[in-house]
This record gives structure tokens, sequence and C-alpha cells, in this order.
């Protein structure tokens, strides 16, 4: 009786004992559906940080580049229904706006009222926290969420939001056991149903909301069903030899207790393995910001700035650099600097002068260099490279800094060509000389440029000629006793309507057509004149400035022929004051 009762605890013992081992088996399955789970979130935040990277690197996006950026996404992960762009309003009013939605509509029945009372939660929770908010479950069948993530910078702010459809989310999580997810504030269920069978929960963290996870089997557990008999029936042997039976019952013992002393061990080391992630999740989120300071910052500054690897490869590039570039900064980043926009001429002395940094290791200063930006523009730079070693692979690189020093070198050329001029007045020097000299220095502040000078003689009706050392003695000839009035060239115009005159092309204005074969001879095709006035306000000539291609003044070119106007206006209200006082 003692050894049927014995064999019959024994079975009753095995059949607890695979219980034990399938409900263990299954508690390591659901520990790696809910990180599978929590894996998909993450996930889904990275496309939200690449959404706020390409808003952040693009002076506008437009809803086409929007879509095609985000469309990937879209594809590939059903569980994301849209995307979206919000920007954030000063107004207390309409403090949000939606700027482009792209992405699945339906599934949604909430109210508009709700969605928007939703949307506006989380958006002011996001902005406040300045991080990742999630709303509260949307009315509907759909269990859909509101996700929102800030990005701010001086001057501009907005929000990447994206509808989380948890169903499809819990799906591609690929779970191996039945889930059943419920929002830990509300207790709304967000996922799956409920299951008495629930052998498994726990809660995770979901930007400033926790959801709980609760994962039951998707199957009964199964047990061997022949185990319990066939432990009776060696009972039932062993019964017959009380000492094996009881050698048997201690061994049983001892590894049930060595078991759950296992499942203790692992389940000290999931919970170190998640606290682990979490850190590592920080670590990472603490990377982008600081990523994102330091671009915000680069691209404040108006001067252009790059880096390159000793191989000529763009390791980064500000707004203010890509824009003289003519592209983009995403579309300079990782480009060969010889296949980059911009001028060849400049490029090829910039890969020259960083091959030197490399080489010699110290910084490289250029004081001095010329630059055509993607406009045709000219610019003076003060150039400086400093070598360094790329933070990813420590290759030799070089960080270029350029500051456009245009303005302050043609303000220096404006006021050296004032200082001449007063020179030879002060020498007592000819009026001839002082108007040259002040020509030939606005011919070396502006190369290609050429100018002339012709007074009003005393009839006030003809134009003589004055000053023109770049001009050819033919032309000077031709135009010295030029009759003004209106429709005359430039010069002819210029001082008989008294106001500055400026012809872009010669062979096309109609200035210009009764002197366009002579205004070839000399290989001229711009030509602008300003009219030079007297201190009482009369006219005494023109001052003109000829280029030998067709072209408009920049901003720099108008401010430099009015003050050479001038300065001629005071030289000759001079000269001709001593003429007076002279005796004779």
């Amino acid at each position: 009786m003692t050894g049927l009762a014995a064999s019959v605890l024994a079975g009753f013992g095995a059949r607890a004992w695979e219980r034990r081992d399938a409900e263990s088996d299954f508690r390591m399955q659901a520990s790696g559906d809910v990180d599978g789970l929590r894996g998909v979130l993450e996930r889904t935040i990275e496309h939200m940080h690449s959404v706020i990277g390409l808003y952040e690197s693009s002076e506008e996006v437009l809803p086409t580049e929007f879509a095609s950026f985000v469309g990937r996404a879209l594809e590939r992960y059903p569980a994301i229904r849209s995307f979206g762009w919000v920007d954030v309003r000063p107004s207390e009013v309409e403090r949000f706006a939606v700027g482009i939605i792209e992405g699945q509509s339906d599934e949604v029945d909430a109210t508009d009222t709700e969605l928007d009372t939703v949307r506006t939660e989380v958006l002011d929770r996001s902005l406040e926290q300045r991080a990742l908010a999630l709303s509260r479950p949307l009315t509907g069948p759909g269990q859909q969420v509101l996700a929102a993530l800030p990005f701010l910078r001086a001057g501009s702010g907005g929000l990447v939001t994206v509808r989380l459809d948890v169903p499809r989310l819990v799906e591609a999580a690929s779970a191996q056991t039945r889930l059943f997810v419920t929002d830990g504030g509300s207790g709304t269920p967000l996922a799956g149903t409920a299951d008495d069978a629930a052998l498994f929960q726990r809660n995770i963290l979901v930007g400033d909301r926790s959801w709980t996870v609760v994962c039951s089997p998707r199957v009964p557990l199964r047990t061997a069903t022949w185990r319990p008999w066939a432990v009776f029936v060696a009972g039932a042997l062993v019964s017959l030899l009380l000492a094996q039976s009881v050698v048997v019952t201690t061994s049983r013992a001892r590894i049930t207790k060595l078991v759950a002393e296992q499942e203790v061990e692992l389940e000290q080391t999931n919970r170190s393995v998640e606290e682990g992630l979490e850190e590592r999740v920080r670590i990472e989120e603490e990377r982008r910001r600081l990523e994102l300071q330091l671009r915000q910052v680069i691209d404040l500054v108006p001067h252009m700035i790059f880096a390159v690897d000793d191989e000529g490869r763009m390791l980064l590039v500000n707004k203010a650099a890509a824009v003289a570039f003519g592209s983009t900064v995403q579309g300079l980043t990782g480009k060969v600097e010889l296949d980059a926009a911009g001028p060849r001429e400049w490029r090829d002395r910039s890969r020259a002068a960083e091959r030197d940094v490399v080489e010699r290791s110290r910084p490289q200063l250029i004081p001095v260099d010329t630059f055509v930006d993607a406009d045709g523009k000219s610019h003076l730079l003060h150039t400086v490279r400093i070598p360094y070693r790329a933070s990813v692979d420590g290759r030799p690189a070089v960080l270029c800094v350029a500051v456009d020093i245009t303005e302050r070198v043609q303000a220096e050329g404006v006021n050296s060509a004032y200082k001449r001029a007063l020179s030879c007045l002060a020498r007592g020097e000819g009026l001839d000389r002082v108007l040259t000299s002040l020509l030939e220095s606005a011919e070396e502040l502006v190369p290609g440029m050429v100018g002339s000078v012709l007074l009003l003689d005393e009839t006030g009706i003809h134009l003589r000629h004055a000053a023109a050392p770049s001009l050819p003695a033919e032309y000077n000839a031709a135009v010295d006793g030029l009759a003004v009035g209106p429709g005359v060239g430039s010069c002819g115009a210029a001082a008989y309507e008294g106001r500055r005159v400026i012809v872009e092309d010669i062979d096309i204005h109609p200035n210009w057509a009764s002197y366009r074969e002579l205004a070839h001879s000399a290989n001229l095709r711009a030509c602008w004149s300003h009219p030079i006035f007297s201190s009482a306000g009369s006219v005494l000539g023109t001052l003109a400035l000829y280029y030998r291609e067709p072209r408009s003044p920049d901003a720099f070119e108008l401010e430099l022929i009015g003050e050479l106007a001038r300065l001629a206006g005071v030289a000759i209200d001079r000269y001709r004051a001593v003429e007076e006082l002279s005796p004779g």
C-alpha cells in the first residue's frame, strides 16, 4: 500500500515538474516577444529622428520630398499608419499647424474633436518635456495612438508625429506568444484580448507612458501523458526496493531546488540585460542631441566651414559653404571635394592646400584667396586650414574656415583711391593727373573694368575728354566733343538728364545705336555713366565705367561709381578754385 501511494505521488510529481518546465520555456519566449515589441518601437523612434534630420538639413521640405522620404518606412512597417510634421506657432489660439501628413488615414473612428484634443494634448506634453510623448488610445476598433517628438531651434520649431496601429505593431514584433497590451495609465486595451491563461507580465516605458504587456500561450501547454504512468510503474517497482525509492526522491528534490535557483539567476540576468539596453538607448539619444546642437551652431555661422579627409571626401559642410558651392548640406556630405559643385580652379587650389596641411601636420593661413560662387559672383576669402583626426576612423582630416572679406577689401580700396587723389591734389599736380589716378585706383579694385571722365566745355553742350588711362586713343578722340542730349550713349544722356544711366548691353540698348561700331572697335559691351556734380549742384561732366562683357552692377559697384563721381567733383571744384585765384 505504501509503495502504491508512493507511485501515485511520484506520478503527480512528474506531471507537475513537466508543467513547470513548460511554463519556464514559455516565460523565456514571452520575454523575447516583449523585447521584440520594444525593438519595433525603438525603430519607429529612429524613423522620427530621421524625419527631423530631413527638416534640419534643408531650407524647405516640399510635400513630394516628405512623401518620398517617409514612403519606405510606411511600406516596410504597416504599424506606422501615418507620418506628420506639425509647425509650432506663437499664437495661443492656433498654436499648432499641421504642415504635412503622409500615410493611411483609415481605421480611425475618433471624432474630429477628439482627434484634435488628443493631438493637442500629446503635442503640448512633448514640447513641455522636450522628449517623445504618447497619447492615450483613440476611440474605435483600430486601437491606435499618436506619438510626437519635438524639434526646437532658434527662430523655428516643430514636431514629428506618427499614428501607430498597436495591433499591427504587435504583429510586426513576430510574437511567438499571444500578447495583450493595455495602456498603463487608463487600463484601456491597445492590442489583443485578455486571457485567463496568462503566465507572464511586464511593463514597458513608451515615451512618457507605460504599457502593460501580458503574455499567454497561443495553444495550451502540453505535457507528455506517458510520463506519469511511467513514473507510476517505476514507483511500483521501486517500492519493492525502499532504499532506492528514498534515493530517487532525494535526487528529485535536489534537482527541483537547482532548477529554482537557475530560474532566479535567469530572471536576474534578464533584468540586467534590460537595464543595459535602456542605458544604451539613453546614451544614443544623448549623442543625437549633441549632434543636433553642433549642426545648429555651425549652420548659424555665416562663414564657409567644411572638413575633408585625406582622400578629399567631405566629412562636414555647413549651410554657408553649401550655398556658396550651389548645393545642399546633404548633397555635399560624403562627396569627393573635386567632384562637388563650385569653381574647378579654386577646388584644385584648395585640394593642394589640404594635402600640404596633412603632410606637414600644421595649420595653413591664406590671407586673401579669390573664390567665384555658384552665381558667378567673385569673393575674396581669408582662409584657415587646421589638421585633425576624424573621430570615426582616426584618419587624417582638415577643417577649413573661410571668411568673406570682400566688402572689407573693397572699402579699403575706395579709401586708398581717395587718399591717392588727395595726395595728387596736395602736390599740386594737374587735374588730368588727379582724375587719371582716381580711375587707375578703381581699375585695380575691379579687375576687367576701364574708366573714363568727360567734362563739359564752357558752352555746357559738349563733353571733352579729360582722363581715360585704359581706353584706346582712337576711342577717346572719337568721343571728344560729344554733344549731350537724351538718348546719346551713356555719358551724353547722363550729363543731359543729370542722373545715372546704366547700359547693361551696348549691342541692344537704343542709346548706343549710333555708336555701336565705335564701341565694338574698343571691345566694349557695357557702360555705366554717373554725372559729376559741383558743390553748387551743377553738372560738371560724367564718370563712366566700361566692361568688355554685358553685365549689370551689383550694390558695391553702384556705390563705387557714385563715390568716384563725388571725388572727381571735389577735385574739379578745387582745381578750378585754384585757377581762379592764380594771377593772370
